[in-house]
């Protein structure tokens, strides 16, 4: 994707720069330009139209108070997710020969560990580990140590499939704070030219893998406006984030049901909702149905992709499969499948029993 950019002349790449500000016009309500701070220097870049692109470090908000605007309400869960990915050289006896790629999933609260593991070209030659734990203050520093934290990922087979493996590259690890959202769709007198996209807006939990579905469909919902409004029209914001802000509505409930699982998150019995037991009992179900109906998978499928909403696993269709295979498993006297593999499992113990504080928008 960057070498196509790369190749389009009408766009110019600005390095080792970033926006210090935005130019604005108090007595038109618009955003008319930004300066870019270069090596403490700023310098005026004249636009029709400013999207902020920047990520969940956006400065936005902080430029919107110093305007007089104010800053948007911030809405957000501390996950302190990290992910330690690391490679390793395959020889050829080694290599995988029915499967291209090894995915585990953590089934919540009684695991707070991912990982995936999959060849990084055709050649089968490197294998890339991508291990993510959640409430993580230690990750791993050392090839020992990876290895070690290998050893708590839902399946042993993740640990087994680097043993005697020589290391291709050094420990890359990525920290994930917290899932972020700007409440741009409350606020009034928005300014004109100026809009917010992917995780400036929504920041959501990386192992959803929501964010560039979100950030795809939020400048899809962009380019219609556009057209129809053009970019400087005072309707434009207020029409984008009360579109957007439903995309985000979605998948903040989808992520949540999981996250809200986890007891150590900061202030979780105010943010589950009142429905919160019965809707993990009924998705808990759901998980159980789709491992053998594949209608219902594909449901499944479309609602973690935002391409249906949550309440299409409650259709009735739907509703009455999931509820038909529990009762029968009921009625017959045998356990549930995730009563056979958890029913003696206890929750982890959280990795630091205090609780961190709020992070502020725009800090690393």
């Amino acid at each position: 994707m960057r070498r196509r950019l790369d190749d389009e002349p009408r766009i110019e790449f600005r390095y080792e720069a970033e926006v210090g500000d935005l130019v604005y016009d108090r007595d038109a309500n618009c955003v008319i330009g930004v300066a870019v701070d270069r090596d403490g220097v700023l310098d005026v870049v004249p636009a029709e139209f400013v999207v902020d692109a920047s990520g969940k470090n956006t400065r936005i908000p902080e430029f919107l108070e110093h305007m007089g605007i104010g800053a948007p309400e911030v809405e957000q869960d501390i996950i302190n997710c990290f992910y330690s990915t690391m490679q390793h050289h395959v020889p050829p006896e080694r290599q995988w020969d029915d499967k291209v790629m090894v995915i585990c999933y953590a089934y919540r609260p009684y695991e707070d560990t991912y990982a995936a593991q999959y060849y990084t070209d055709s050649s089968r030659t490197i294998l890339s580990t991508s291990l993510v734990a959640y409430n993580c203050y230690s990750p791993p520093r050392t090839a020992r140590e990876f290895r070690e934290f290998a050893d708590l990922m839902p399946s042993p087979v993740v640990g087994e499939n680097i043993d005697g493996l020589e290391p291709a590259s050094p420990i890359y690890n990525f920290r994930y704070p917290n899932m972020l959202r700007l409440r741009y769709e409350k606020m009034r007198n928005l300014p004109r030219a100026l809009l917010v996209v992917g995780d400036a807006y929504t920041s959501a939990d990386p192992v959803s893998g929501l964010g560039m579905s979100l950030a795809l469909k939020e400048v899809r919902e962009m380019q219609l406006l556009l057209a129809k409004y053009g970019a400087g029209h005072h309707e434009l914001p207020r029409r984008y984030y009360r579109k957007i802000s439903k995309m985000a509505d979605t998948a903040w409930f989808v992520i949540r049901e999981q996250n809200l699982r986890f007891d150590w998150i900061k202030g979780v019995r105010d943010k589950r909702p009142f429905y919160f037991g019965a809707l993990t009992w009924y998705m808990d179900r759901v998980l159980e149905l789709v491992h053998d109906d594949l209608d219902t998978y594909r449901e499944f499928l479309a609602v973690v992709h935002l391409v249906k909403p949550p309440a299409a696993l409650m259709m009735p269709k739907v509703a009455g499969r999931v509820l038909g295979k529990w009762a029968r498993t009921r009625l017959s006297g045998q356990q549930t499948l995730i009563a056979r593999n958890y029913s003696d499992r206890t929750v982890p113990v959280a990795d630091r029993l205090d609780r961190p504080e709020e992070i502020a928008v725009g800090r690393p």
